[in-house]
């Protein structure tokens, strides 16, 4: 597939524009995309582990009466607690920024490929892992700039649970939307860190200045990747589980089936939100050079 098939067209949608993408730098991406899962597996494992306490907590939540607003307004309370112990623990924030870091480092390095494809440049495994390695602590900073953001938000949920649950509603309807709003401009910072070789707050900066103007369309279509995503994880997880009880007599092979299936899932998925952020970059960058040049 040429470059030109790859470049955007007005008349082209999102999706289509980043299907194509993913076709045609699939087979350079997969070994990138295989070592990128294992890492982010264990790391994710590793994560989750840390938090335990939390997740019960948060299941328990949904099992709470809710014609029982004081029952409610105290597990509220609870939970909103647990976060802010979980915000000053080191080793939590460490094992979820640690893994952050790699799932990012590993899309950042997929965009490289990505982008190489679609402008037929010669690229190589190692080149991409060199440069998702010389752009860790960018990457780094950006991730402590959204735990700071985090953690004020717990900080005014947690002052806002004192006022009742109508105040906390309210603030975190406010918090939600916020976040939402905030993700919107900023999705495309990682892309324009490893497009145009910026440093973390010129690649937020960055991405705010193209999705200026282009938030719902842009929003909206980046979500249906997580919803297919969501269903592509979801569905290689009941393959799993199907196949760990149909070999449960064999205490070697299901195992290696079920990581089998989790690793050719996240080798299919993982390329496919760089897919969809450089060329919806590539759109935005493409619009605002129509505009500026009058066309």
């Amino acid at each position: 597939m040429h470059a030109h098939s790859l470049a955007p067209r007005p008349a082209d949608g999102l999706l289509g524009v980043a299907g194509r993408l993913y076709a045609a730098s699939f087979k350079r991406c997969l070994p990138l995309a295989l070592i990128g899962t294992l890492l982010s597996t264990a790391a994710g494992a590793y994560a989750s582990a840390r938090v335990g306490a939390l997740s019960s907590r948060a299941g328990a939540l949904l099992n709470i009466d809710l014609n029982a607003p004081d029952r409610l307004m105290e597990a509220f309370g609870d939970l909103i607690e647990r976060a802010h112990v979980l915000v000053r623990s080191p080793g939590v924030w460490a094992s979820y920024l640690g893994a952050a870091l790699v799932v990012l480092a590993f899309h950042g390095a997929l965009i490289a490929r990505q982008d190489a494809v679609a402008h037929e440049r010669p690229d190589s495994l190692p080149g991409a892992l060199s440069g998702a390695l010389r752009r860790l602590p960018s990457i780094l900073l950006v991730l402590a700039i959204i735990a700071v953001a985090a953690a004020v938000a717990v900080l005014v949920l947690r002052i806002a649970s004192a006022g009742g649950l109508a105040v906390l509603t309210l603030f975190g309807l406010a918090v939600t939307w916020a976040a939402i709003w905030l993700w919107g401009r900023l999705q495309l910072w990682l892309v324009t860190m490893f497009t145009e070789n910026l440093d973390a707050v010129g690649a937020l900066r960055r991405s705010w200045s193209l999705v200026r103007g282009h938030w719902l369309r842009a929003s909206a279509l980046t979500t249906v990747p997580y919803l297919i995503i969501f269903a592509l994880s979801s569905l290689a997880s009941l393959g799993a589980g199907a196949a760990g009880g149909w070999l449960r007599g064999d205490t070697t092979a299901a195992p290696v089936l079920e990581t089998l299936i989790s690793l050719l899932s996240g080798a299919l998925t993982l390329p496919m939100l760089p897919a969809v952020w450089l060329a919806l970059y590539r759109q935005l960058l493409s619009a605002g050079q129509s505009a500026r040049s009058g066309v």
